[in-house]
């Protein structure tokens, strides 16, 4: 068989393995997904997911991979207002919600995950903590420059961007009993991003701050000269 179609035939077997692992990880969670059961999903055997994976983690992390990289396509997010300066600090809450409408295989991955955590510790635990420390330092930079209000704790202020994210989308029973409408209804998804952009203004912009866009460096900079302008045009008291 030439190289090229050695090729093809390797991608799209790999390429089922890993849509079976994320049909099963999400039905079963971690812990309870079974690499036989994910042979059998994919049509191949059970000793071809090891050759091409290594193991379950190795998996795990591949199929997280591909589940970050499809939500970002599919929702076609700016980057994160923490990142960004021109994008408005206060729909940081409304962004993280609309960014895991497009990772709800994950969502419900780590609901299996909080209730399967005393049989088996969280898969690839160091590097997912990585990512958060990293989004944790991103806040305490914007409370440095001042975009972000600084008598926040950013461990917490993390904490509460994942849970008004999720739990909605987790909890949809709960979601659907106190609002009386679906989780998955268009409508909760507009009313909820609303009022997260309402919270964002009253909780995360800086009380100083007359306007709630971020101000880029050379906006600051022109601010800062006009004031400097208007002191100097009142001359001595």
């Amino acid at each position: 068989m030439p190289p090229v179609y050695r090729t093809r035939n390797r991608e799209r077997t790999r390429g089922s393995i890993v849509a079976a692992a994320r049909a099963e990880f999400a039905a079963r969670g971690y812990s309870g997904a079974r690499m036989e059961h994910i042979a059998q999903r994919a049509g191949v055997k059970k000793e071809l997911i090891y050759h091409y994976f290594g193991g379950k983690e190795q998996l795990f992390e591949e199929v997280r991979t591909e589940q970050i990289a499809d939500a970002e396509a599919d929702q076609a997010l700016p980057q994160s207002p923490l990142l960004d300066p021109s994008q408005d600090i206060s729909s940081l809450f409304a962004w993280r919600f609309t960014r895991m409408l497009g990772d709800l295989e994950w969502i419900k991955l780590l609901t299996w995950e909080a209730v399967q955590t005393d049989v088996v510790s969280p898969p690839n635990e160091d590097s997912r903590r990585a990512t958060i420390q990293k989004s944790i330092a991103a806040i305490k930079a914007a409370q440095k420059d001042g975009s972000l209000r600084a008598d926040l704790e950013p461990r917490f202020l993390q904490l509460a961007m994942f849970a008004l994210a999720t739990y909605p989308l987790a909890f949809s029973q709960i979601t659907a009993m106190t609002t009386g409408l679906s989780a998955s209804d268009k409508r909760f998804h507009t009313a909820w991003t609303a009022f997260l952009r309402q919270l964002g203004e009253r909780v995360l912009v800086p009380q100083f701050r007359t306007s709630t866009r971020r101000r880029s460096a050379p906006q600051r900079a022109v601010s800062v000269k006009r004031a400097a302008r208007r002191t100097a045009s009142k001359g001595p008291r």
